[in-house]
């Protein structure tokens, strides 16, 4: 048994440099891992972070929500022609809250409606977004464009 220990002594010194590269390995490959997992989550949050509105008729008036993942502020609108300031004003992204714009005798008898909102994120990045509808027998018809980015 003596002389298995010393022959075993004897590779020591390679068994020891076996184990430095083995860890070695293993920390270069933990690092890749976080590197892969920290690009997953980038990608995640970019998924599940973003703005968009809403809009519907309702009474005389059109309204709008927020249907993004996170609150926006309300600058503007335009409405057939007409520029409005909507006062910046916070809407959350909670579905029970909303904005009324309200549409004027003049809009109804026309039965057509232009609208483009102009609103901000948290982080001031300007989006516009284009609603047009029409007045059918059953009530307004909106058709909504997917917002895009004017700037910050």
């Amino acid at each position: 048994m003596d002389r298995f220990l010393e022959k075993l002594r004897q590779f020591e010194p390679l068994l020891n440099i076996f184990v430095l590269l083995a860890s070695g390995v293993g920390i270069y490959l933990a690092y890749q891992i976080g590197l892969q997992q920290n690009d997953i989550n980038a990608r995640a949050v970019q998924l599940e972070n973003y703005v968009e509105i809403f809009v519907y008729p309702n009474q005389g008036n059109v309204n709008v929500v927020n249907v993004g993942t996170r609150p926006i502020y309300l600058k503007e609108f335009t409405l057939n022609g007409k520029t409005e300031s909507m006062g910046g004003g916070a809407l959350p992204n909670a579905g029970e809250h909303w904005y009324a714009i309200p549409l004027s005798s003049e809009n109804i008898s026309s039965g057509k409606i232009d609208l483009l909102i102009t609103y901000e994120d948290y982080q001031g990045q300007l989006y516009e977004s284009r609603h047009q509808g029409t007045l059918g027998a059953r009530g307004w018809k909106i058709e909504s464009a997917k917002s895009h980015v004017i700037g910050k």
